[in-house]
């Protein structure tokens, strides 16, 4: 069979590639000049890994999905920790409880909280 998939960004690409690996002719159209959306990287003439439109981290504890997923590619172990700077000192993002006993007095705090 032939098909035809607009846009290949992550969806899309999974889309065209298992309907080529199941013996289809697909076609794809993208307005960009890449496959993979908001997820494609690329090295630049230094070698640098650049993430094109920003960092994307990927959160799953399905098994299956990461094994598909490493068939096509090798993970970057990467820990993703947030935090925020406000008046000279750091603290959780988002905001929360902890971060309201840091900034004000412990009977303000309570009030707040």
């Amino acid at each position: 069979m032939q098909f035809i998939i607009v846009g290949c960004g992550l969806t899309g690409s999974v889309i065209a590639r298992e309907l080529a690996e199941s013996g289809n002719y697909v076609l794809i159209w993208d307005r960009r000049d890449h496959i993979g959306g908001n997820m494609f990287d690329y090295y630049d003439e230094h070698g640098i890994l650049v993430q094109k439109y920003g960092p994307h981290v990927f959160h799953t504890d399905n098994k299956e999905l990461v094994e598909y997923l490493s068939k096509y590619g090798e993970w970057i172990e990467y820990k993703m920790v947030c935090g925020s700077s406000w008046s000279d000192r750091c603290s959780p993002t988002p905001f929360n409880f902890t971060t309201i006993d840091m900034y004000y007095e412990k009977e303000d705090a309570e009030r707040l909280k």
